[in-house]
C-alpha cells in the first residue's frame, strides 16, 4: 500500500526504517492495525485526514523489536539524551 503514496509520513517512515519493516498492507487477519493520518495546512488551522490502514501480526512486531540492530545500548542512549538535555539547558540559560 505504501507504493500508492509518494512518501509515508516522516514519523511512520522512521518507524518502518528503524525496525526494518518492509512494505505493510492491510490484512484483516492481522491483530495489530496502524491507522495512518496526516495533517493538511488549512487557511486557519491544520486538518487531520486519514491516508491509509496497514497491519502486522504480533509475532512480526515482536521479532522486529527484538532483533533490531538500530537500537543503541542503554548507556549510549542515556549519554546522548544527557548531552541533548545539557545543550537545551545551556541554550535557555544564555537566552
Amino acid at each position: 500500500m505504501l507504493n500508492h503514496f509518494k512518501l509515508p509520513l516522516p514519523v511512520y517512515r522512521d518507524f518502518l526504517r528503524r525496525y526494518n519493516f518492509g512494505v505493510m498492507d492491510y490484512n484483516a487477519g492481522c491483530t495489530t492495525v496502524f491507522s495512518i493520518y496526516d495533517l493538511r495546512k488549512g487557511p486557519e488551522k491544520c486538518d487531520l485526514f486519514h491516508t491509509r490502514i496497514e497491519s502486522s501480526t504480533v509475532d512480526d512486531l515482536f521479532h522486529a523489536f527484538r532483533s533490531n540492530p538500530n537500537i543503541p545500548s542503554k548507556e549510549k542512549f542515556v549519554k546522548k539524551l544527557t548531552g541533548k538535555l545539557r545543550a537545551k539547558m545551556e541554550l535557555k540559560l544564555e537566552l
